[in-house]
């Protein structure tokens, strides 16, 4: 007769199996995006709902010269400007420049599904992007991984956002959160996952599924406004990629999408090599410093002949 520890050991080894059993099927179909939360979806800096927000002052206003076409970024914390004041943020510094309408829909711990979401379902952004010349994109090695890791809380009852690829693309599924996911989401399967990401998807496969979202989100923005650019922004961060255990991402396979009406400017190069050294790092160890833009901006904005 089995005793309780056996039969404890069991459904353990039993358990233990079926996560491992499903994250290995999972290698083969590397476009599973995982779930992730969708409340921050609506949700721009400095909204009262905004629980990242913490830096508020004040700040001098900005001359728009309502003759020009707005810009539109999006990414993760790096462009939301996380750990930085308004008035040294990407977006704000954009528009001091260019004197444009400059709207920030980035937002922390997004990735290039929440910008594909955004751009198809966001009606606020549906609302601005008609008068928009730009959307720029700000691309970091992690957004990768966010491809394939979980990122939410086992408590949070929000709905998740998933997509699969299909004959015709990627498709948006039912926002259902299954036990599977909850499963996934314990640190022991996102450590696990994170392994496989590391060691058994290839830099190719990975950049396979990044080309996919883009293409996708171009594809949408052209419906929205034929005339509005889509610009991804590369910015080359080793220390983030430290910071969160991953390997650095590096590839000469921008130009693909360069050929297919993308502009691309490529920060991932020895020239900015000194983007990773203490000066240009917030005081988290981890986010861009305010000089980063301040170098960056003004490069970015002749790139795209904003000036």
């Amino acid at each position: 007769m089995l005793n309780i520890k056996s039969i404890f050991l069991s459904v353990l080894l039993i358990l233990m199996s079926f996560i491992l059993f499903e994250w290995i099927i999972m290698i083969p179909y590397n476009y599973d995006v995982k779930p992730v939360a969708l409340e921050p979806l609506s949700i721009k800096r400095g909204q009262e709902n905004d629980p990242f927000y913490q830096t508020k002052q004040d700040i001098k206003p900005i001359r728009i010269d309502k003759s020009k076409k707005s810009i539109i970024i999006m990414g993760c914390s790096f462009a939301y400007g996380l750990a930085l004041f308004d008035d040294e943020i990407l977006s704000y510094k954009l528009m001091e420049k260019t004197h444009r309408q400059t709207y920030n829909y980035a937002f922390p711990m997004e990735g290039i599904q929440h910008v594909l979401y955004k751009i198809q379902n966001d009606e606020d952004f549906n609302k601005n992007v008609k008068n928009a010349d730009y959307v720029i994109y700000l691309f970091i090695t992690d957004h990768l991984r966010r491809m394939y890791c979980n990122f939410f809380s086992l408590t949070d009852k929000n709905k998740y956002l998933k997509y699969r690829k299909t004959k015709d693309g990627l498709k948006q599924e039912n926002p259902e959160v299954t036990l599977f996911d909850y499963i996934k989401g314990t640190k022991f399967a996102i450590k696990l996952n994170s392994f496989i990401y590391n060691n058994l998807i290839s830099d190719n496969k990975k950049f396979d599924l990044l080309k996919l979202y883009l293409e996708e989100c171009k594809k949408s923005l052209e419906n929205k406004n034929p005339n509005c650019k889509m610009v991804i922004v590369i910015y080359n961060s080793e220390e983030n990629s430290k910071q969160v255990g991953i390997k650095p991402f590096h590839t000469n396979r921008w130009k693909e999408l360069e050929e297919e009406g993308f502009i691309v400017i490529n920060f991932d190069t020895e020239e900015y090599n000194y983007l990773n050294t203490k000066e240009y790092i917030a005081e988290d160890k981890l986010h861009p410093s305010a000089k980063v833009w301040e170098k960056l901006t003004p490069i970015i904005a002749k790139k795209l002949n904003l000036l």
